[in-house]
């Protein structure tokens, strides 16, 4: 849809498509939590060791990060919610789409920086899980402040 946009510059189906994001992110905001405790994601990651079902890097030589891999895409249709609003001028819908960007975002960083290692990794992970922080890092999950010490 976005690129789309920028490619040919039409905003129309910016606009005749934000409704199906806005109800995508509304069923993620409802069922997002329960059905990752259904999939035991717990809320603290304190029973999670990497590599439970879902989404993920399938191809990947390293253990996967199932849940970084969820909760991004989540935090992900948010920030899309917003730019696409943003475009078409709907600053309610925008200021939507960036809190539940940011309210995914907050979570992800308290849970991967709580080991207190600084390698934004989950908290009993070794930083060998893809995606990993790389993801994190190039999409603006990881502090500003915490960028460079995560990148060594």
């Amino acid at each position: 849809t976005v690129r789309h946009m920028q490619h040919y510059g039409d905003v129309r189906l910016l606009e005749q498509s934000l409704a199906s994001h806005v109800r995508w992110v509304d069923f993620l905001d409802k069922y997002f939590e329960a059905g990752m405790l259904k999939k035991e994601y717990d809320k603290e990651l304190d029973n999670y060791h990497g590599q439970k079902s879902g989404l993920g890097d399938w191809l990947a030589m390293r253990s996967r990060d199932t849940f970084l891999t969820h909760t991004a895409f989540y935090m992900a249709a948010g920030r899309c919610v917003a730019y696409i609003a943003r475009k078409v001028g709907m600053k309610d819908l925008e200021e939507k789409g960036m809190a539940v960007a940011k309210k995914i975002q907050e979570r992800i960083v308290h849970l991967y920086l709580k080991n207190g290692r600084d390698n934004f990794d989950f908290p009993h992970g070794s930083a060998s899980h893809t995606p990993g922080p790389e993801m994190s890092l190039f999409s603006r999950i990881v502090p500003g402040e915490k960028r460079c010490v995560v990148l060594k």
